[in-house]
């Protein structure tokens, strides 16, 4: 195994990628190789509303959007995948039922909603903080995004990357949705191996 290998601390999505990004900055190197799909950014811009619902809904206090999800979980979750990947069939049965069988339960629900609200809250307040004190992250990042989904769209991806990091930012947007690694699990395999030198 190589160093790359060994340095791993962070796989993550949109949402949690935010932390991701902190905890970096925060872990000397090289335990701080940071790797994100798709990659870390800031709240949504104004005029993106409604293509990220789901994160405006989700940031609300506890308990509306963990009760109202809770009403019908498995419709929520069905629902929000669907609008996330931009390829049909992506999201298996098989893979669909383990979703749901993970997803629908009142702590999940919860979690996956304090996941949302870290986000759009402390994450930001940590990344102003990082910002002001000229904290970078120190190992080399690869940052993946659905080049049909709305990251890519919204943000300069590695942009946003390269302002966060001292160290080599690569990446590129895949030819897919929000959910990479059902939509385009080979190209993800092939940067992951590019990246980590495996």
């Amino acid at each position: 195994m190589n160093r790359r290998t060994l340095s791993l601390t962070g796989l993550g999505t949109t949402a949690a990628a935010s932390s991701s990004a902190a905890q970096a900055v925060r872990v000397p190197p090289p335990s701080n190789l940071e790797q994100a799909l798709p990659s870390a950014l800031p709240g949504p811009a104004p005029g993106t509303n409604l293509p990220r619902l789901w994160w405006f809904f989700q940031i609300q206090p506890e308990p509306m959007p963990e009760h109202l999800i809770g009403l019908d979980s498995v419709y929520y979750l069905r629902e929000h995948l669907a609008v996330q990947s931009k390829t049909p069939g992506a999201v298996t049965p098989q893979a669909m039922a383990e979703y749901i069988r993970c997803y629908c339960c009142t702590d999940t629900i919860h979690a996956a909603c304090e996941d949302y609200r870290a986000a759009a809250t402390i994450d930001l307040d940590m990344d102003r903080a990082d910002d002001a004190l000229g904290r970078k992250i120190q190992a080399p990042v690869l940052a993946l995004w659905g080049a049909k989904g709305t990251v890519g769209q919204i943000w300069d991806v590695l942009a946003t990357w390269r302002s966060k990091a001292a160290s080599q930012v690569t990446g590129r947007a895949l030819p897919c949705g929000h959910l990479l690694p059902e939509e385009a699990a080979e190209e993800v395999l092939a940067e992951f191996r590019a990246f980590f030198e495996i």
